[in-house]
């Protein structure tokens, strides 16, 4: 009990020694002094946006803003842009106080960079964001202000061309436009002539209105004048379909617009619809005799319109082999040529059918395509053949025998093929390529990969009043190039 008792004694001691130190701790020690900085900054840039940096640290924030919580002394403020060069600031900032940097890189003389300009061929003038710079190539453009920039290169007979570029401060953008001469080649399409429709099935020149027609598979008829577009859509003017197939001029210069779904004819005033006297058949072609009339080849037979009736033209009433006509051409001795898809070439004469097939010595009896030379011959282009599933080549009579192209062009579909030209050159639109076939009889195949043929699939030749020679292609517009010269086609 007595050693207890010490015990509790020996405790007490130790915890009012322990009471007494932790007093005397605090008395003795003073708290540090925490000192928060109170300055501000405020950044303002024109253009805005610039990126903020305080002391060589991203700050977090653009301008315009204002920095906070900035301590007493002296401090870096760095402004970073796209395009621009790094500028940097020192300032004094004090506590309760506010400083300002505002900074215009506009009139900052290091703020600024060029545009070197060259083109091919030189001697063009160039305008920038479409303001004359009154200079030509080559040359350079100075102090503009860093941004995006179009450039325009204009030179006579040329396509013009724009190129899109950066400029930034201190440095020179070095930029070459490579210009088409219009005389010789030129393709009008949705990229550099903001035509509605580079998918196109048909051209046709229009001489009396100084235009050309150009049918498309899915945006209806375009008419071209003076490197304008007009669109014409089936549901405002009466044709059912968009997808043209062919167009022709009558002997008054009225416009016929064939489609899917019937046949339209356009005075230049009135849209005047045939397609229930074709009963709204897939319409693949039309031609006009001296006398007027219409001639409408159709998935369902030939259709004769003389102003005021039609006679229709298939296999159950005038003894014709197949109704599934693909194209018709008519000779200046009024002799009707019909091309169908399955059974040959039918010729009416005198009201006398005449059928020519393989047995005839025709390549194919799939025809795809039928065209007269001036000098009569009579050319047909195939393409899918019942027959092993071959396809391609031309089969050209004269009156008497038949010769053959098909070796060149061996599974090939012959879209469309123009014998007017003047020089005797032949013109074939294909599925590969645009085929020449010269007076030499030399064959030569023209496409993107070795040409300046913009497409492949070429549906529709023809040979301009200047025997220039025009394609419609699917893909690729409209493209025209001079004479049919050889040399600026593969240049």
């Amino acid at each position: 009990m007595k050693i207890f008792s010490i015990f509790l004694k020996f405790l007490l001691i130790i915890i009012l020694f322990s009471f007494n130190s932790c007093d005397e701790d605090v008395s003795r020690t003073e708290p540090e002094e925490i000192i928060i900085g109170n300055g501000k900054i405020f950044v303002s840039s024109d253009p805005a946006n610039s990126q903020i940096f305080l002391d060589g640290f991203n700050y977090g924030s653009q301008t315009p803003d204002t920095l906070i919580w900035i301590d007493e002394g002296i401090h870096q403020i760095t402004l970073k842009k796209p395009l621009f060069v790094n500028v940097s600031f020192s300032v004094r900032t004090s506590n309760d106080s506010i400083c300002t940097i505002i900074y215009d890189y506009h009139t900052d003389p290091q703020q600024v960079g060029n545009i070197n300009c060259k083109s091919s061929p030189s001697e063009a003038n160039i305008f920038v964001n479409e303001l004359n710079s009154n200079q030509v190539t080559p040359s350079t453009i100075t102090n503009l202000f860093p941004g995006q920039y179009l450039i325009r290169f204009k030179k006579d007979f040329h396509l013009d061309r724009v190129i899109s570029c950066d400029v930034s401060a201190q440095k020179t953008t070095n930029i070459t436009a490579y210009l088409i001469d219009t005389t010789d080649f030129i393709t009008y399409n949705k990229e550099y002539f903001n035509c509605p429709d580079d998918y196109q099935t048909f051209v046709l020149e229009d001489i009396s209105r100084n235009s050309f027609w150009i049918g498309t598979s899915m945006n209806g008829l375009l008419k071209f004048h003076n490197i304008q577009w007009e669109n014409y859509k089936g549901e405002q003017y009466n044709f059912h379909s968009d997808n043209i197939t062919c167009l022709k001029l009558d002997n008054q210069n009225n416009l016929w617009i064939c489609n899917y779904m019937g046949v339209v004819k356009y005075d230049g005033v009135t849209w005047i619809d045939y397609s229930t006297n074709v009963d709204n058949n897939f319409v693949t072609s039309i031609d006009f005799d001296s006398e007027g009339n219409a001639w409408i080849g159709t998935r369902n037979g030939i259709y004769k319109f003389n102003g005021t009736n039609w006679i229709h033209y298939h296999t159950s009433n005038k003894n014709i082999p197949n109704n599934q006509i693909s194209d018709i051409a008519i000779d200046v001795n009024d002799v009707i040529w019909v091309g169908t898809e399955v059974a040959g070439l039918m010729k009416l004469e005198n009201n006398i059918w005449t059928i020519y097939t393989i047995s005839d010595s025709l390549l194919f009896n799939s025809i795809s395509s039928v065209d007269i030379s001036e000098d009569g011959k009579i050319y047909c282009g195939h393409f899918m053949s019942s027959a092993g599933g071959t396809y391609g080549g031309i089969s050209i009579f004269d009156g008497i025998s038949w010769n053959k192209i098909y070796d060149e062009i061996a599974r090939t579909a012959v879209r469309d093929i123009d014998a007017s030209s003047t020089n005797s050159n032949i013109w074939v639109a294909t599925d590969r390529g645009l085929l020449l076939i010269d007076t030499q009889n030399q064959r030569r195949f023209f496409n993107p990969s070795n040409s300046l043929i913009p497409s492949n699939d070429v549906r529709k030749v023809i040979i301009d009043k200047d025997d220039n020679v025009w394609i419609s292609s699917m893909g690729g517009g409209l493209t025209k190039f001079k004479k049919g010269d050889l040399y600026i086609i593969q240049n």
